[in-house]
């Protein structure tokens, strides 16, 4: 017997405050390998989970220095030198440069130094999810006001004293008008959770729920939670390393509905709002695709997709990953593989449709990719940005067409999301980089 708790805090503070809650909702559930079946209801109380906020906006934006000038990316000599010769495949990326907009400063909270672990983008706002690296769980998220385009700024942080944030994820449900924040973090306490906060146009509220994950898979205890994946009527959370696997929940309810158990479960993302498919993504020597339709009842087809390793960091299973489908084809799914670069996957049978050059990456490891529709962005740790086109036929390499080195060589890559003309890199300093890809015609 297995159990699912779900804290609610509806309290009104209005600029910091603790956390404290009002209703406490504990589901005992007999789990299989991955369905829930028979449900039975009780009350327990659970410790929530606390956190402070701070809107004072002039001060928080005092992190955001200004930057306005073109960013120093270069074109790829590795690009140019494989279409030697062909001048209109050469040439149809010269329309585009990348603005870059603004530094965002790393974030220190009580002499800490946290690391930004996840970024989403979503109506005009960037949220931000932080943690720290080592034993100590210390986290905050915060909101980054893009409006406008010249000057964005910091409306929102929250700090959570006893958890890392590992993930952050936004969008809506149907029981609540508000903007949804979802976290997936690791509570020094209880492990891993997923926690709910509303939102209101951006600015964090204490409205908030909260799931302990950390028993929910027969296996074990998972201890952290790491990605979050978000459907019209379901939320994806991938958890733990040795005892981990994906949750599913409903997510207007927050009840868990299906579990499944793998290793090393590191990313897990959607392919769109209809005939959706979800893949979640096992790291390490044995690295799996696991792939699944969109169904109350969990089904998945896993594939073999090789190794997901890193070079020249302590340890070579545990680095960054992450992946996202191509929008081009909902079927092709980019996975960032550390040292081996980038792979292109079609979904149905989980075979390679295209790799990355093998020169791409000197010491550096592919930690993320991202994609709009002209260019696929890897953030290489030590090797920078790279900005390559998509692939047009199978096994074609992807190649850079386009080499960023953040304007600082002693900086690396950690993480990149690009949406809209938006990209947002963070880097191993702990600060964000801010660019906005641009035309020629500056529109």
């Amino acid at each position: 017997m297995k159990t699912q708790a779900i804290t609610y805090n509806t309290s009104n503070y209005v600029e910091k405050f603790m956390v404290s809650s009002l209703a406490i909702i504990s589901l005992f559930s007999f789990i299989s390998c991955q369905n829930i079946a028979d449900e039975e209801f009780t009350f327990e109380e659970i410790a929530p989970i606390a956190y402070d906020i701070d809107k004072s906006e002039s001060t928080l934006s005092a992190r955001i220095q200004p930057v306005h000038k073109i960013a120093s990316i270069e074109k790829s000599e590795l690009f140019n030198s494989q279409l030697k010769g062909n001048e209109t495949a050469s040439n149809s990326n010269d329309n585009y440069y990348w603005e870059y907009v603004a530094d965002l400063a790393p974030m220190t909270v009580n002499n800490s130094n946290l690391s930004v672990s996840h970024i989403s983008l979503n109506n005009n706002k960037a949220f931000i999810s932080y943690h720290k690296e080592g034993i100590q769980q210390l986290g905050a998220i915060e909101t980054i006001d893009l409006s406008n385009i010249d000057q964005p700024k910091v409306i929102s942080k929250a700090i959570f004293p006893n958890s890392d944030i590992n993930a952050i994820s936004t969008g809506f449900s149907d029981h609540s008008s508000s903007q949804k924040i979802w976290l997936a973090m690791s509570n020094e306490e209880s492990g891993a959770h997923l926690f709910e906060i509303d939102t209101q146009d951006g600015l964090l509220t204490n409205i908030n729920r909260q799931v302990n994950l950390s028993n929910t898979l027969n296996s074990g205890v998972s201890t952290s939670a790491n990605a979050i994946a978000i459907t019209n009527n379901y939320l994806y959370v991938t958890a733990g390393n040795d005892f981990g696997g994906m949750v599913q929940l409903d997510i207007n309810s927050l009840s868990i509905v299906g579990t499944e158990r793998y290793q090393n479960a590191k990313y897990v993302v959607a392919n769109g709002t209809t005939d959706i498919t979800i893949a979640a993504l096992s790291t390490g020597k044995y690295a799996q695709l696991n792939t699944n339709r969109v169904y109350r009842v969990l089904k998945t087809n896993s594939f073999s997709i090789g190794e997901i390793q890193h070079q020249n960091i302590e340890d070579e299973d545990n680095g960054h990953a992450t992946m996202e489908f191509s929008p081009l084809n909902k079927e092709y799914l980019y996975i960032s593989k550390g040292k081996f670069g980038l792979g292109l996957y079609d979904i149905k049978n989980g075979s390679l449709l295209n790799k990355s050059h093998e020169s791409m990456l000197s010491s550096g490891n592919t930690n993320a990719v991202t994609t709009d529709d002209n260019f696929i962005y890897m953030a290489n740790g030590t090797d920078g940005i790279a900005i390559a086109p998509h692939p047009t036929s199978k096994n074609e390499d992807i190649i850079p067409a386009f080499q960023w080195d953040l304007e600082d060589p002693t900086d690396a890559a950690n993480y990149v999301i690009a949406k809209g003309d938006w990209i947002f890199v963070a880097t191993s300093k702990g600060g964000v980089k801010i660019l906005r890809r641009r035309t020629k015609d500056n529109s």
